[in-house]
């Protein structure tokens, strides 16, 4: 009894087209903020930009730590620890 697949055991004779994926505006946007805080680690930057930085970021921390403790469900912040990781 033979395969139906041929002598070969596979399918090589027909041709499977490859997936293209697409690179998406929020993938080029993320590796260019992962670019950006890289760079702003070995680029000294000026003290008047790194105050403005550092106040933007506790306001930042404040109003997520806000949203979590008036969210009712803890499923509408199943992404809360990616937000902690991100600020």
């Amino acid at each position: 009894m033979g395969s139906p697949l041929g002598a070969a055991g596979s399918n090589a004779g027909t041709s499977v087209p490859a997936k293209k994926k697409s690179v998406g505006v929020a993938d080029v946007t993320l590796a260019v903020l992962v670019v950006a805080i890289v760079a702003m680690m070995i680029v000294p930057l000026p003290t008047h930009l790194l105050d403005v930085l550092l106040a933007a970021n506790l306001s930042a921390a404040v109003a997520i730590l806000l949203v979590v403790l008036y969210v009712p469900d803890a499923l509408a912040v199943a992404a809360f620890p990616t937000l902690l990781l991100i600020t």
